[in-house]
């Protein structure tokens, strides 16, 4: 299982740094409260109170921005906390809701300077500090990104958040040692959360320790009987070992708990292709596109098992429709280069191939493709694939063959 970049919209309010009425105060934290709770529309009505109550209190209309950035109302979510910075320009939360509004409008670059401002505004606070290690991860800035995370580490070593970054970020840099030190940190502080737990399984694949990955996920299955990720994660490791009835095993107690999740036909179509019954995953990846039309995941690899068994017609036709939902689908046209080829439509095979090297310069499969254009457009290649002479080849080399054998043996009898 991937561990999830994106910067969270979810803080810990700081306390009002102005008191004004009584009743916009109490009003702003039931508000707060409701966000936390993933209450939005109550959140949402609540805070609007708070301001009604007083229009002058910045805290409010940092929520305010916060909230509405949940609830996907963006250009509104950056008037609020607009609002709070013209109120208090060196107020560290509202500096902090502007920056979870930028990032929920895909602007980094202008949200790694809001949580910058309320850092430096308020140096205490964790939370500035992990979404700021958020957005820089995200704009490849992985140094000062572990930087803010092990500052957030000393400033609040009970928060599981940080050192569980640290964990993914150190996987990501191929350091399973340190990932595992710190998914164990993060462990200790939140012994039941999944996503650490999960990430504690990938590092343990990472460092080669497949059978201690299975046992992990098989004693947390144990502990956690209604999750189907951990089955789904060792049925995927038990594939990756060729060990496909203990994959088998693991799908099946999976779909026990949610029998319809897609990502699980898919599976059960992938463990039964590493088994060699073709037939049978063409069967579940049907059953799932019958469900589930636009499931490019399943279009994409019922199109190559198509291929692969000599059926590249179809395989092109599923081609079209998953690039009918997503042009750009690189898995659907490496697919459809394949079907050019088997066609013999090697120029539309060629170009496909080409652009795809292009969007994807490092892709070693695209290279495959590109070379087997190249040895079926050679002309001894396309000789020997037309089948007229192919048979007068064949034939001709039968003929010398027997000739061959009628001198040889006429030179024993002599």
């Amino acid at each position: 299982m991937t561990t999830d970049r994106s910067v969270s919209s979810t803080t810990r309010a700081d306390k009002p740094v102005r008191m004004e009425t009584e009743r916009a105060e109490e009003l702003h934290d039931q508000a707060f409260d409701f966000y936390r709770q993933g209450d939005l529309d109550s959140a949402l009505a609540t805070v609007e109170r708070s301001l009604l109550e007083d229009l002058t209190w910045s805290t409010s209309h940092a929520t305010h921005a916060l909230i509405l950035a949940a609830k996907g109302d963006e250009r509104a979510a950056e008037r609020a906390a607009r609002a709070a910075l013209k109120i208090e320009p060196k107020y560290a939360y509202a500096h902090f809701a502007q920056g979870v509004v930028l990032v929920e409008r895909g602007r980094f670059e202008d949200a790694e300077k809001a949580f910058e401002h309320a850092v430096r505004y308020d140096g205490s606070s964790s939370d500035s500090l992990i979404q700021l290690g958020l957005c820089r991860w995200h704009l490849g800035k992985n140094e000062l990104a572990r930087r803010d995370f092990e500052l957030a580490v000393r400033l609040d070593a009970k928060d599981a958040r940080a050192p569980h970054y640290l964990a993914s970020m150190a996987l990501e840099a191929h350091d399973p040692e340190a990932a595992l030190k710190w998914v164990e940190d993060a462990r200790a502080l939140e012994p039941d959360n999944p996503e650490s737990a999960a990430l504690k399984a990938e590092t343990l694949w990472e460092l080669g320790r497949q059978s201690a990955t299975l046992e992990w996920l098989d004693t947390w299955s144990k502990e956690h009987q209604g999750q189907v990720w951990p089955r789904e994660m060792a049925a995927r490791c038990a594939l990756q070992m060729d060990r496909e009835d203990e994959a088998r095993d693991w799908l099946d107690a999976a779909r026990k708990i949610d029998p319809n999740r897609p990502d699980l036909l898919l599976l059960d179509a992938a463990i039964s292709a590493s088994a060699g019954d073709t037939d049978a995953a063409l069967a579940v990846l049907e059953q799932l596109i019958e469900a589930q039309p636009r499931d490019l995941d399943g279009l994409n690899y019922r199109a190559a098992l198509l291929h692969d068994a000599g059926r590249a017609g179809e395989a092109a036709a599923l081609c079209e429709r998953a690039l009918a939902i997503d042009p750009a689908n690189a898995d659907a046209r490496a697919t459809r280069a394949r079907c050019h080829l088997a066609a013999g439509e090697y120029d539309a095979a060629q170009a496909l191939a080409l652009a795809l090297k292009s969007d994807h310069p490092d892709d070693e499969n695209i290279d495959d493709i590109l070379t087997a254009i190249q040895w079926r457009r050679s002309p001894l290649t396309r000789l020997f694939n037309d089948p007229g002479w192919r048979a007068f080849l064949i034939t001709a080399v039968l003929l010398a063959a027997m000739l061959g054998y009628v001198a040889w043996t006429g030179g024993l009898l002599r």
